[in-house]
């Protein structure tokens, strides 16, 4: 007895399979919607890629602003050591001018002091016989060395002794020109002489003239 048995049935080749087609339309499916994801996440990725890439790119500009601007605050070195170089040359010259002016100073002090000296010694020599002074003052002098001011005081026996002192004063060349605005004389009872108080320039206080006796 023989037994066949055919466990592929052939007729199933030839008919269609629902549930094969819908196995197909889900794997395809499947697919599809990984391939749209992924596209999706590499979009995303290309997105947050080139807004890093635009930040870093205004950053390196910002950074490059912020270099040039605090270039241009920083001097020039050149610049700086020309400066320093005029500072140091312009206080060597403050320096030389500070000491040639003290040196005039003290030289025209000198100065002054001698001329002071020689007019006191040729207003000493200009009296005449019974006059004689008791105090001298003057105010030296100006740039042409003339007297600024004048106060002699003292004694005479006459009044003309006075007159002709201010005679001699004003024939001689280093009181020429000088002009007494106060002239004061008093008779001294008890010494038996005149005073006489003569100020000229800054000496006088005002116009005065005067005798008492």
């Amino acid at each position: 007895m023989k037994f066949d048995f055919n466990l592929f049935d052939e007729s199933l080749i030839d008919r269609p399979q629902p549930w094969r087609l819908v196995h197909l339309l889900v794997a395809v499916g499947g697919v599809t919607l990984v391939a749209v994801s992924h596209w999706a996440w590499l979009d995303w990725e290309r997105q947050k890629a080139e807004r890093a890439l635009a930040e870093a790119q205004q950053a390196l500009a910002r950074q490059k602003q912020m270099k040039a601007q605090i270039e241009a605050m920083m001097p020039d070195p050149k610049r700086v050591e020309a400066l320093i170089a005029d500072r140091e040359r312009l206080s060597e010259e403050l320096n030389a001018a500070v000491r040639l002016a003290s040196r005039l100073r003290a030289e025209f002090a000198v100065a002054q002091r001698a001329r002071a000296s020689l007019l006191l010694e040729e207003l000493a020599t200009l009296h005449p016989d019974g006059v004689w002074l008791t105090e001298v003052q003057t105010r030296c002098c100006d740039a042409a060395g003339r007297l600024e001011g004048l106060r002699v005081a003292g004694n005479a026996l006459a009044p003309q002794g006075v007159g002709e002192y201010l005679d001699r004063l004003a024939a001689a060349k280093s009181f020429r020109g000088l002009s007494f605005q106060k002239v004061q004389m008093e008779w001294q009872e008890e010494g038996r002489f005149w005073s006489f108080d003569l100020r000229s320039g800054e000496m006088g206080n005002g116009s005065a003239a005067g005798i008492r006796r």
